[in-house]
Parts: C-alpha cells; sequence; structure tokens
C-alpha cells in the first residue's frame, strides 16, 4: 500500500482480505431446514395451554409483579402436567393397539 493512500482505501483493502480468508475457512452453503414430525399427540388443547402459558409469561415479564410470576408458573406446571398426561395416554394406547410389538410401532 502506499503511504499516501486514504483511510477508505485501507479499510476496503482489510475489508477486502478479511473476506477472502473467511471464505477460504468457512465457505458459504446452503442449509435446508425440514419441519420436523408433529407430534402426534400434541392436540388443540395442549396448543391452546401452550398459548396461554406464553401469554402470562409476556404479561409477567411486562410488569414484574408477584401474581403475574404465579399465574405463569401455575400455568407453565398446568401445561407440563397436560403434555405429560397427552403423551403417556398416547404410548399406552400405541401399546395396547399394537400388542406390545416393536416391529408394529
Amino acid at each position: 500500500m502506499p503511504d499516501d493512500a486514504d483511510v477508505e482505501e485501507l479499510f476496503a483493502s482489510y475489508d477486502a482480505e478479511l473476506r477472502d480468508i473467511a471464505d477460504k475457512l468457512a465457505p458459504v452453503h446452503t442449509v435446508r431446514c425440514r419441519p420436523g414430525r408433529p407430534t402426534p399427540w400434541f392436540d388443540d388443547e395442549c396448543r391452546a395451554e401452550r398459548r396461554n402459558c406464553r401469554r402470562l409469561e409476556r404479561r409477567y415479564r411486562r410488569t414484574r409483579r408477584a401474581e403475574d410470576r404465579r399465574l405463569w408458573v401455575d400455568a407453565a406446571r398446568r401445561r407440563l402436567r397436560l403434555n405429560r398426561a397427552k403423551y403417556e395416554e398416547y404410548w399406552v394406547g400405541r401399546l395396547n393397539q399394537c400388542y406390545r410389538s416393536s416391529s408394529l410401532l
């Protein structure tokens, strides 16, 4: 670089070199994000409970009141109990339906 180069030129040169090094170390590639398989036991009731729990969490984070925190924690516990019950009900039903045969599951 010549001694009379201005800051803009120096920065452009520095940026180009860093980009070249970064491209060599971690080349750009596309990544596909596919949605996961839907959970068969997660139904409308679970979805509504999750939505309510998130609503209460947002309220608590906005107000920081003890009452709002208690409502949010109660809703989170209720949601976890519901999810666990739906999960167990689904898999017990599947096991009974397939006569405990892993190949049919």
